[in-house]
């Protein structure tokens, strides 16, 4: 994609990038004009409304605003202090006018240079006390496993009820022969969902469907694990421990211990029939992910198109001891 870069003769270096492109620039006095590429070209489909276009107008609907498409302003830039160390990376700041903060949306890149790339989703920037901080997201990738929990490994076998069984409620159910669970419920209601594993480190769905691992290219939102459902752990009067995989719509009787009357996960009798098997539940990387970790980053900040001033952006961090710096 062309790009324009300009130099700072004054300065000696290559200052800033924008993202219009000319075919001629002209300085007339203390004006600087510029024509678009399009304004240049006999066949043009869409000629500009200008073909000659005065930058840095006192109008602020211009401003950001090149041969009328409207854009934005931005800053790129890296922190490198103590590159050998590694670091977690927690939050940043931002020093300037305090009109920014409704405006700045960001993303926050650890060790760019690896891959895949490490990218964080970072929130809009909000005044606290006075000074203007950003929250760096969590991890996005299953890499590190900290949005994965094993529940427990147990022996079950399928319990099948096309409609309501007294002791069992409805739907396709797991009696667990033995092992143990440690939680009844989602850590994350609403949000869970859940995968199998067998005794081969296999990986399946809810529904028995193979997946190939859970490596670094997964995330939650991968179509493999399913849709989110509840989870329930329930003991009914005949002393089984049961399992039960709900939908988001299916209503819980708070009497019986169980949901009833809604649509329920289905199983595979021939993967899971009283084989060793260990349930994992993955929850969202913005509630459980792991916090950005490198020896340098970048943070990419959209500033929007009002006046403002940035003096300066400060990240927030915590050495740990697991590199090579000692």
């Amino acid at each position: 994609m062309p790009t324009t870069i300009a130099y700072s003769n004054k300065g000696g270096y290559w200052k800033t990038k924008y993202s219009w492109f000319a075919s001629f620039m002209e300085k007339v006095g203390r004006k600087f004009f510029t024509s678009s590429i399009d304004g240049a070209r006999e066949n043009s489909s869409e000629v500009p409304s200008r073909l000659v276009w005065r930058h840095n107008s006192d109008d602020d609907e211009l401003r950001t605003n090149y041969y009328n498409q409207v854009g934005g302003s931005g800053v790129s830039v890296s922190f490198n202090d103590r590159v050998s160390s590694n670091k977690i990376y927690k939050s940043i700041s931002l020093e300037g006018t305090s009109n920014i903060q409704d405006e700045s949306f960001n993303t926050f890149v650890v060790n760019a240079d690896n891959s895949p790339d490490k990218q964080f989703s970072m929130g809009r920037i909000k005044d606290r006390g006075g000074i203007l901080y950003g929250h760096i997201g969590l991890s996005s990738s299953l890499l590190d496993g900290s949005n994965i929990e094993a529940i427990g490994s147990f022996n079950a076998t399928v319990f099948t009820a096309s409609s309501y069984v007294s002791n069992y409620g409805d739907g396709p159910m797991l009696v667990v022969t033995s092992g143990s669970l440690r939680r009844n419920v989602s850590s994350v209601n609403g949000r869970s969902k859940y995968v199998l594993m067998d005794s081969n480190r296999n990986f399946y769905s809810i529904n028995g469907d193979p997946i190939s691992s859970l490596d670094q290219t997964l995330n939650y939102d991968s179509d493999l694990f399913g849709e989110p459902l509840h989870l329930n752990v329930f003991v009914n009067n005949e002393g089984n421990t049961l399992i039960q995989f709900a939908s988001l719509n299916s209503p819980y009787n708070e009497t019986e211990g169980f949901y009833s009357g809604g649509d329920y996960a289905t199983f595979s009798e021939s993967f899971i029939v009283d084989v060793p098997t260990t349930l994992l539940e993955i929850t969202p990387q913005e509630i459980n992910g792991a916090p950005p970790r490198g020896q340098y980053a970048q943070a990419d900040i959209v500033l929007g198109s009002q006046p403002y001033e940035l003096y300066a952006i400060n990240v927030n961090y915590e050495p740990t001891d697991l590199d090579h710096s000692k």
